[in-house]
């Protein structure tokens, strides 16, 4: 069956003027603060007999979940799926998973990307940008890339030129650079000398997040000599402060400069240099929950919701959940500021193994358990684990709500809560919770005490 979704205001109209539901315009000034995150489901070009509105995200759910009791209307559901009625007529409200991958049209009825871009591509459209010294027509930015980029990624890469030529490099001076992507292999010798694993300590993006190098054009041949010398000391003495020092002073005089991308969907990018020292790292601190997430066992992931001091207080999130294709059990953790939309980036698995003993043991024991009807008797009968079953039977969670452990549920959905719950033991058990918050905060951040200077735009 076809599906598309219409976003906010496009999606009201479909319903009161296409589908004749006037009921629909007693919550349209209500919802209209939320406009912009509402997703309107047509099947076969139709509004369905009852309307179907999907968010993104939790925050907006709960607002509108929030505003529809001010307005005295009944709703029955729970946190991810809500029925909606006010004066006899009825909307359902869900909470969805992640991006759509079919035809999304905006407020005003423009297309946009059905399907996302690589991430080579969505790095290659703001190179070319930067090479040409200018903006470019869509058509022009679409051709130079090979893909069809929607009108989302099109205010991305205006908003992400502008941050950059606003607080980076001056657009006056754009011509005096060359630009590359640090992903491409045929970058110049001395991006990828200095971004050579074999000097590091760690990976690449935890070193040095930067998608983007600017090399000023003028100094390329005094750089080659310098990072020749420079990697025959990093090869004598391992010591990454050296390279630390030398990025930066690079950095400084503007001769080579790292710049991190994320997508834009706010009218503006922020832009900011990212620099670590002692002190910066002493006062990142984690001050406690913020909101204690609805998790039931029927979720394909659990967010944990916290307050961080860094230095400023952020609310920030953490979410876990299987990799992958469909019946996948490998989980992975992100972070982001619960007010941003795109993930700063995943928490390294070294790092959630270094402070969580026993997942791959686990889920490998999971993949092949044959589970009761439900995720309490499931874990109720395992035969070894004797902690995590006892933290189970307390039913007694600090940091997030579970529900639906006595809910009948598919093989898959029991191993999947299985493993998911055994990450919550693992947060609620763990001996150093301040500790454990600000290591996967920085791993999320791709900041450590080997990280190098470099601009982030978001």
């Amino acid at each position: 069956m076809s599906v598309s979704y219409y976003i906010g205001q496009f999606g009201f109209k479909q319903i009161i003027e296409k589908q004749q539901m006037v009921g629909f315009k007693q919550f349209t000034q209500p919802l209209k603060k939320y406009s912009p995150e509402i997703y309107v489901t047509l099947k076969m070009g139709k509004v369905e007999r009852t309307p179907e509105l999907k968010v993104l995200d939790d925050r907006t759910y709960n607002g509108i979940l929030a505003d529809m009791e001010k307005l005295k209307a009944t709703i029955q559901g729970d946190n991810r799926e809500s029925r909606i009625t006010r004066n006899g007529f009825t909307f359902d409200l869900k909470r969805s998973g992640g991006r759509f991958k079919v035809a999304v049209y905006d407020e005003e009825g423009n297309a946009l990307s059905a399907s996302k871009p690589k991430t080579d591509q969505q790095e290659d459209a703001v190179v070319f940008l930067l090479n040409s010294g200018h903006m470019k027509e869509k058509a022009e930015i679409n051709k130079a890339v090979g893909f069809e980029f929607g009108k989302d990624w099109h205010h991305s890469f205006e908003k992400t030129f502008d941050a950059i030529t606003r607080k980076i490099i001056p657009k006056s001076k754009l011509g005096q650079y060359k630009f590359y992507r640090d992903s491409d292999k045929k970058k110049p010798y001395i991006l990828n000398k200095i971004t050579d694993e074999k000097n590091l300590p760690t990976k690449k993006d935890n070193w040095n997040p930067s998608d983007v190098w600017a090399v000023k054009t003028s100094a390329e041949k005094k750089l080659n000599d310098e990072i020749t010398k420079l990697c025959e000391n990093l090869e004598e003495s391992n010591d990454i402060t050296l390279l630390n020092k030398y990025v930066k002073e690079k950095f400084e005089a503007g001769e080579i400069i790292g710049i991190s991308l994320k997508q834009i969907t706010t009218s503006q990018a922020n832009c900011i240099k990212v620099e670590n020292d002692v002190a910066l790292f002493n006062a990142i601190k984690y001050t406690g929950i913020n909101r204690k997430f609805e998790y039931r066992t029927n979720n394909s992931y659990f967010d944990i919701e916290f307050n961080i001091k860094s230095p400023k207080l952020v609310e920030y999130r953490f979410r876990f959940r299987p990799r992958g294709a469909s019946n996948q059990l490998n989980v992975y953790g992100e972070g982001q500021p619960v007010i941003q939309k795109t993930f700063d980036g995943a928490i390294d698995k070294a790092v959630i193994n270094k402070n969580f003993s026993g997942l791959d043991t686990f889920t490998k024991f999971v993949e092949n358990y044959k589970t009761a009807k439900t995720v309490s008797k499931s874990i109720d009968k395992l035969p070894q684990f004797d902690d995590f079953k006892k933290f189970m039977k307390r039913r007694n969670f600090a940091l997030l709500n579970v529900n639906g452990l006595d809910d009948s549920l598919g093989e898959y959905e029991i191993r999947r809560s299985m493993v998911l719950l055994y990450y919550i033991f693992r947060f609620e058990t763990t001996g150093n919770q301040p500790q454990l918050f600000k290591d996967f905060y920085l791993s999320a951040k791709k900041m450590n005490e080997f990280s190098s200077v470099h601009w982030k735009v978001y």
